[in-house]
């Protein structure tokens, strides 16, 4: 939840630093109507309008199909089968056992794995519960971006919540995104001479010695075009910069670690 809210000044940061056409107003557009759709709303139109909850539209659930592997048995597949088949005996008894007897499993040999997917509340964060009167309802906050995808068409019952989720954060990304972009070009940009000593200033590296980084600081101001062979393109309004040594033993640097969580993650993983 925390991360979301910052993604919202996510676009002020990157554009602001990236983007010599993005501007304030665009900022505060986007951090104004990304807090009325992501925050505001989802929260409040429940309570505006307690009839939502009751609304069987929204009160559907995922439906994935279910997914089926082969797999190797285990010690512990075969306990489970073992639960599965002494559960199915004991409601065959008094003839509520449905479908057909589980089959006995054995160490190593292969075996179709049946996994269904968990079936939550699409629109509902808190999924579907009954109340005093035996009437469902929904709980939590309203899924906002999950239905403006589904006004545009998309299919959200068929997918399993993961992907619903992925959906709705890649939504709750990049609108406020667009919104600044769009925000920016319909309005006035901020003055030129205002641009020229922000970006002399992110131009020019930080030489921890104070006074040192004092004088290159004041030569930047005094000549805004001084690092401007470090664009990757000039003659654009995108501040990207070419790649020093320095960037690229820090990204390398930056990949191998990753690299190592994720090698010890698996090795974790992968110990029986």
């Amino acid at each position: 939840f925390i991360w979301e809210m910052n993604v919202m000044l996510a676009p002020a940061y990157w554009l602001g630093i990236k983007w010599r056409r993005a501007n304030r107003m665009g900022a505060w557009l986007s951090i104004g109507i990304g807090t009325l759709l992501f925050l505001i709303l989802p929260v409040a139109a429940p309570m505006l309008r307690p009839g939502m909850r009751y609304n069987e539209h929204l009160l559907r659930t995922t439906q994935p199909a279910a997914r089926v592997t082969v797999e190797c048995a285990t010690e512990f597949d075969v306990q489970k089968r073992e639960d599965e088949i002494a559960r199915w005996d004991r409601l065959d008894l008094i003839g509520q056992a449905e479908g057909p007897r589980p089959q006995p499993l054995e160490v190593g040999r292969e075996f179709e794995q049946r996994y269904i997917f968990a079936r939550p509340s699409i629109f509902l964060t808190q999924d579907i519960k009954t109340d005093a009167q035996g009437r469902l309802f929904g709980k939590g906050r309203f899924s906002i971006e999950l239905w403006i995808l589904e006004q545009c068409g998309l299919d959200l019952q068929s997918n399993p919540y993961a992907l619903n989720e992925t959906l709705r954060i890649l939504f709750r990304t990049l609108v406020p995104f667009v919104i600044m972009i769009v925000g920016s070009l319909l309005t006035w940009p901020d003055k030129p001479e205002v641009l020229s000593r922000f970006y002399a200033k992110m131009r020019t590296r930080v030489i921890p010695d104070a006074e040192a980084d004092a004088r290159e600081m004041e030569l930047s101001l005094a000549d805004p075009d001084r690092y401007r062979r470090l664009l990757i393109f000039p003659n654009s309004q995108f501040e990207l910069y070419r790649w020093t040594r320095q960037d690229w033993i820090g990204f390398v640097l930056s990949v191998l670690g990753v690299g190592a969580v994720l090698l010890f993650i698996w090795i974790m993983v992968s110990i029986q």
